[in-house]
């Protein structure tokens, strides 16, 4: 039993009772499985949970790709250990196909063991790759669909070398796509979490002296920022001798664009929506004939443009999606008053002159987490009756569940306009939206 007492220009106002009742949590994790393609080509399925589970249960023997010729175990996690995503390396399978994960005796941190589940996935258009050379090599695990979560180390993505980690589709003149950004880790007062779209993807490309000149690619971003550093989340420990600089988060929304190849980074548009509010953050970036427009939104319905830019190194096919850039180069400095002169870029840095000490634990992995990566407009659903039948007209891939809260599958097959089965049983349906590459 509880009460609430008020102190008021009027006394002490005392409510009522309530009774909070704390029930135990019993269910099992919840998986998740999607699919995404190395740059390499290796076909990589993820897997996700609905809930934090414990660790030393995410072992090779608990996961299965059923139909895939061979499988490799890959647990993916950041430098903090707050974060931990299966991965497998996987051979056999075909672009378009739908498989199935299984997993099983995977236990949640009240020590709920999930019995054996299989989940459906598809294999999807969306790749994955990392520009530049990074010290930390990323990673991105696919959460259903339509969701990844990006692992990132790089240094910088700013003058003429970027080191981001992204993942993408390919898309032919005109597109429109958007995504939802639930979490970013904190990492500098830049990093950087958004839509991109480049005209290459710079993969291997180094930088020309080790600083972040290079000759990388043109592309055009809108983005937000983490609303904390490592600097002020208290992540860091305060015991380590050399401590994190930029405390401040930017905490906002912005535009980058680089005009074209080896030229300087500029920003582009304005800041209209103020700071992002995770999860309730979505970003959306198009193109239209030459123009590349930004957008950001608080529900993914009602959008604000941030800007426009055009590229003077103007390509008809862009690598278009999620990114995620660290900036691990604005962590730490080379002054006395931050600890010990230090620099991720190492001796090779000629801003650095004395008493450089370069060590790479602290150009460490960082998570951002992506929901809904889709093309604008791929989802829409609405009911009509086509001659005397009532039938479904939707775009995207119709689902179907028992009860209104679901859980919701895919129903196989499903065109639209889509007949609606007749019989007692109830149904209820929605759309999922698509991404496309071209």
């Amino acid at each position: 039993m509880f009460s609430v007492r008020a102190l008021t220009l009027f006394g002490n106002l005392l409510s009522s009772n309530a009774t909070l009742t704390v029930i135990p949590d019993t269910n099992p994790p919840v998986p998740f499985a999607g699919s995404i393609t190395r740059n390499d080509g290796v076909i990589e399925v993820g897997i996700g949970f609905d809930e934090a589970v414990d660790p030393s249960t995410l072992v090779a023997g608990n996961f299965t790709v059923l139909g895939a010729s061979s499988s490799t175990f890959k647990l993916a996690t950041n430098s903090f250990n707050t974060y931990q995503g299966v991965v497998l390396d996987t051979t056999g399978l075909t672009g378009g196909n739908i498989y199935t994960a299984r997993v099983q005796n995977v236990k949640d941190v009240f020590n709920n063991a999930m019995p054996q589940t299989d989940v459906r996935f598809t294999v999807g258009p969306v790749k994955w790759a990392e520009s530049g050379v990074p010290i930390r090599a990323g990673q991105v695990v696919p959460v259903g669909d339509t969701g990844f979560d990006v692992l990132n180390g790089g240094r910088k993505e700013w003058d003429s070398y970027d080191e981001i980690t992204m993942a993408y589709v390919k898309k032919t003149n005109d597109f429109d796509v958007e995504v939802q950004v639930v979490n970013a880790e904190p990492g500098s007062q830049w990093t950087r979490v958004g839509l991109q779209a480049r005209n290459g993807l710079d993969v291997g490309v180094a930088s020309s002296n080790g600083t972040g000149l290079g000759t990388h690619s043109a592309y055009a971003q809108t983005h937000v920022n983490p609303s904390l550093t490592i600097g002020n989340s208290g992540a860091w420990p305060a015991s380590d001798p050399v401590h994190p600089q930029n405390r401040t988060p930017n905490n906002g929304h912005e535009q980058n664009t680089r005009l074209a190849a080896a030229a300087s980074t500029t920003s582009w548009g304005a800041n209209l929506a103020g700071a992002p509010l995770y999860p309730d953050v979505w970003l959306r970036l198009q193109r239209v004939g030459t123009n590349i427009n930004g957008y950001s939104s608080s529900d993914g319905q009602t959008w604000v443009a941030q800007g426009s830019v055009t590229l003077t190194d103007q390509q008809a096919d862009m690598y278009v999606g999620t990114s995620l850039a660290v900036e691990t180069g604005n962590i730490w400095s080379t002054a006395p008053a931050d600890g010990a002169p230090f620099d991720v870029w190492g001796p090779t840095d000629p801003g650095c002159t004395t008493g450089c000490a370069f060590d790479p634990n602290y150009d460490r992995l960082w998570v951002a987490q992506f929901r809904n990566f889709i093309d604008v407009g791929s989802t829409q659903i609405s009911i009509a009756s086509v001659g005397g039948v009532p039938k479904i007209i939707f775009g995207g891939v119709l689902q179907r569940a028992s009860v209104v809260t679901g859980p919701y599958t895919d129903v196989a097959g499903a065109t639209s306009p889509y007949a609606i089965p007749t019989g007692p049983a109830a149904g209820f349906f929605r759309v999922r939206g698509t991404i496309t590459s071209n």
